[in-house]
């Protein structure tokens, strides 16, 4: 009976939509890379951003939709699709947002969705500040996933000077 009722129990989580066993338990954070110091509305932009898991490294399979969601102050939320870069865990998206201030999430794939900041136009990004024990993670990396191209705040094993965080 108790067997029966565990297979029920996934059963039902798996129709109910919760991720794959493989990323029970996970979780990632969405980096931008460098964005326009002012932004004007009206004006489309390519971002940059990375999805890590544990904020530290890129996830190893098929992570699913990506994109970068904002969320007006009027409640319209507005999803900008990510295209895959060549880099492991690093997507575009092309973005053209209307004046306003904007809550700014990264649509994760299998992971829960993760709050970035805010995106004030005209303006510019405002980034939420990271958990210092996850800076202290991404300086003692001891695996480089990257060539040169790295998500900002990753330094480079063999020596190249650190991003601030």
């Amino acid at each position: 009976m108790r067997r029966l009722i565990v297979i029920l129990a996934a059963a039902a989580a798996l129709v109910a939509g919760t991720p794959p066993a493989a990323a029970s338990g996970g979780w990632a954070v969405t980096y931008l890379d460098p964005v326009p110091s002012e932004l004007t509305p009206g004006v489309s932009y390519t971002i940059g951003f990375w999805i890590l898991q544990h904020g530290t490294h890129p996830y190893d399979g098929d992570l699913g939709p990506a994109a970068l969601r904002l969320t007006g102050a009027d409640g319209l939320v507005r999803d900008f699709p990510g295209t895959p870069l060549p880099e492991p865990g690093h997507y575009a998206a092309a973005v053209n947002v209307p004046e306003g201030v904007h809550k700014l999430t990264g649509v994760q794939g299998i992971f829960q969705p993760y709050e970035i900041g805010i995106l004030t136009v005209p303006g510019g990004v405002t980034i939420n500040p990271l958990d210092p024990e996850l800076v202290k993670a991404l300086r003692e990396l001891s695996q480089d996933y990257w060539g040169a191209i790295r998500p900002p705040g990753v330094p480079d094993l063999e020596g190249v000077p650190d991003v601030k965080l």
